[in-house]
Formats: structure tokens, C-alpha cells, sequence
């Protein structure tokens, strides 16, 4: 699944296989000094669920993270600059927006 990068450059795809998740970006910016990506589930009209999905990208922009957790109703994949450790609500609006229906 092709996934949406708003406001900076790169790319980001999304693979399903048996239930489970991997992310994977292209050519994205490291995340802002004391900041680290995040991964959040949304299920239909609810807020984002966080999960423990933390991550960089190497120097060329590059990175590969699993999507912990059940998918089931999942319809959208997000990914946020949260502070080092995560966050328990999201912080900063999402940049990588995965629709999964």
C-alpha cells in the first residue's frame, strides 16, 4: 500500500501479509533533534492508538519498522515526530498517512 508523505519529500509503503504490518520509507528526513518516529493505528472514527513502534532513518532516509499489534479494524496507518520514548497521544500531526480500506 502506496502511503501518503505530507510535507517533505520521500516515500512510504506499507505491506500486509498475514495479518501483520511492515513500514517501510525512502528518502525521509531524520526526525527533528530530540524527536522520534512513531507509529499509530486508527480504527474508523477513533483517535490514533499508539504503539511501540519507534524509529530513524539511516543517512540516505531510509528505514523499515514492523506495525506491532492487531490489525483488525485498523483502517489507517499514521506516523508522527513524537519526543524520544513515544507518546501516549499524538504531538505533532501525522506526515505518513497509510489508508489500509
Amino acid at each position: 500500500i502506496q502511503a501518503s508523505v505530507l510535507g517533505v519529500s520521500g516515500r512510504a509503503t506499507v505491506r500486509l501479509s498475514g495479518g501483520h504490518a511492515e513500514l517501510t520509507v525512502e528518502h525521509i528526513p531524520a526526525p527533528p533533534q530530540g524527536r522520534i518516529y512513531q507509529v499509530w493505528l486508527q480504527r474508523g472514527g477513533q483517535r490514533p492508538s499508539p504503539t511501540s513502534a519507534l524509529f530513524s532513518v539511516t543517512s540516505s532516509g531510509a528505514g523499515t519498522v514492523e506495525v506491532p499489534g492487531n490489525l483488525h479494524g485498523v483502517r489507517t496507518v499514521v506516523v508522527t515526530a513524537e519526543p524520544l520514548g513515544g507518546s501516549k497521544v499524538p504531538t505533532r500531526a501525522p506526515f505518513i498517512i497509510a489508508q489500509l480500506t
